[in-house]
């Protein structure tokens, strides 16, 4: 009946939870959001974002590496 496309979809849905599982979770409470943690900075500087956990309000540093896909935008001021 359900085929093996059914069974690489289940491994593929399963996987992608935990992966998120594992990278968004807090360090010192173990909170688990699925959408992952606010930002403290809004303004990405370098490969690094810092996050905040709203339950413990820990703060640490994450990698980031903005995709190749996102528009870009001009940097450039007009007078």
């Amino acid at each position: 009946m359900g085929g093996f496309g059914t069974i690489i979809l289940f491994t593929v849905l399963v996987s992608t939870l935990v992966i998120n599982f594992i990278n968004n979770r807090c360090p010192n409470c173990k909170l688990w959001k699925f959408k992952g943690f606010s930002r403290v900075d809004e303004e990405i500087i370098s490969d690094e974002v810092k996050v905040y956990c709203d339950r413990c309000q820990h703060t640490w540093n994450i990698k980031y590496k903005k995709s190749d896909m996102q528009p870009k935008t001009d940097t450039t001021t007009k007078d």
